[in-house]
């Protein structure tokens, strides 16, 4: 979408230059003509691409419901993810299919990499690294806690991690049994508490228990 946008701008402006240089050919004229054209072309780029930013992130909040929906139809993300995309408009449709892709990759961990630096906001960041989790470590066995700024206590995704004891006490890093209350769609919502800003800067913290296998991730704003 963005390599289309990029090409339908310099075409317009292309044509523009060409048409403003042959009907008047000073130099001063047609320096300030490119000029301008540059500026033009800027602003039509940020226009367009936030106006697709923008329908990304409403379909993308829409897409979160029905991942749910479906996840707990079948209790497989990457399923989920895949039914999701099917029913959802063209902008999610794409990123949920390369995430249900980077899942079913035979090397999903290069794949997700890769994806992180082409993924347009940090929203559809957390999406894929945390169905990744998920679906690595299994949605009975695996926790991912947040602490923000709105919400200093936190919020648990998936399932309770014990991490009120010390650790290496008896029962850290074990699952509680007590029902996560975090959602993919409230975390995308600014008026809920448990909004996740995309320019935060976040601490990481993985728990293990006393066996030393991975349940959980803990992740606190700065």
């Amino acid at each position: 979408m963005t390599m289309r946008i990029v090409f339908m701008t310099l075409t317009i402006i292309t044509v523009t230059v060409l048409f403003l240089i042959f009907i008047n050919r000073d130099l001063l004229t047609t320096f300030m003509v490119l000029l301008g054209a540059l500026v033009i072309h800027g602003s039509l780029m940020d226009s367009f691409i936030n106006k697709v930013e923008d329908r990304l992130l409403k379909q993308f909040v829409d897409m979160l419901s029905d991942v749910r929906y479906h996840f707990h139809q079948h209790g497989m993300v990457e399923e989920a993810i895949f039914d999701a995309a099917e029913a959802k408009s063209y902008e999610a449709s794409l990123h949920a299919k390369r995430v249900y892709e980077i899942l079913t990759d035979i090397d999903p961990e290069k794949e997700l990499e890769n994806y992180y630096e082409v993924a347009p906001n940090r929203f559809l960041k957390v999406f894929a690294g945390i169905s990744f989790l998920i679906k690595e470590f299994d949605k009975g066995q695996f926790g991912v806690q947040v602490i923000t700024g709105k919400n200093p206590v936190g919020v648990w995704y998936s399932q309770v991690v014990n991490v009120t004891v010390p650790k290496g006490s008896a029962g850290y890093g074990a699952i509680t049994g007590s029902t996560a209350t975090g959602s993919l769609v409230t975390s995308a919502d600014e008026s809920s508490n448990d909004y996740i800003n995309p320019s935060g800067k976040f601490e990481a913290q993985v728990v293990m228990d006393n066996s030393g296998v991975v349940r959980g991730l803990l992740f606190r704003q700065k």
